[in-house]
């Protein structure tokens, strides 16, 4: 049975009408964005604290001193152009690891630099494959360029690995949905909705 606020929620469309039936099919289509937002909200709340001269890439050079902080504090204090620098210098030193390139992905997409932006999340998932985080963000990234066969690759990869993980399942069937999938959308949200994503399941069985 679907949980009860997914499926109220759902119902409160009023399925009936042409134009709830609308919103209900492009609900599956931004499905895969929902934890993604709560992850970047907790970001821009640091980030909206932050003085106004961390906060653009013009101010990087002027901002950096020469014993900087470690970027990833440097990130966490909302300070995203000494963290962009940082992070920079430890690509150019050959130290490419995954959280590297993911922390910098995320200063780049506060940035707006998304093309960019996705050849990090890309890169990261290369360094570690299951990153789930990562691949939310491509996906994301992606949609912007309604690449959907990209990102229907993307979880294919990440299932392979984890083929037991409801939420890769459910942002895969949004991909589907906009790609003109139906059937293979509806078959990942039955496998979402069997492995735990609540919002699979209120999408299947509305009412139930």
């Amino acid at each position: 049975m679907a949980n009860p606020i997914m499926a109220f929620m759902v119902r409160r469309l009023h399925l009936g009408s042409t134009a709830a039936r609308a919103g209900l099919a492009g609900l599956a289509a931004v499905c895969s964005f929902v934890v993604l937002f709560g992850f970047i909200a907790t970001h821009m709340t640091v980030y909206a604290s932050a003085p106004a001269g961390d906060r653009g890439a013009g101010a990087i050079a002027a901002k950096w001193s020469s014993s900087p902080p470690d970027p990833f504090t440097a990130f966490q204090r909302g300070r995203f152009g000494e963290a962009f620098h940082g992070f920079n210098k430890l690509v150019a030193a050959g130290k490419d690891t995954y959280r590297v390139r993911y922390y910098r992905g995320l200063t780049q997409e506060l940035f707006h630099r998304y093309g960019d932006a996705l050849t990090d999340m890309l890169a990261a998932i290369r360094h570690n494959p299951d990153l789930i985080q990562a691949y939310k963000h491509a996906n994301w990234l992606y949609a912007r360029q309604q690449r959907w066969p990209k990102i229907i690759a993307l979880w294919d990869g990440y299932l392979a690995r984890h083929p037991h993980d409801g939420e890769a399942y459910l942002a895969q069937a949004g991909a589907y949905r906009r790609a003109g999938d139906m059937a293979s959308s509806r078959a990942d949200l039955d496998k979402a909705c069997q492995y735990g994503a609540d919002l699979a399941c209120a999408i299947l069985y509305p009412l139930s």
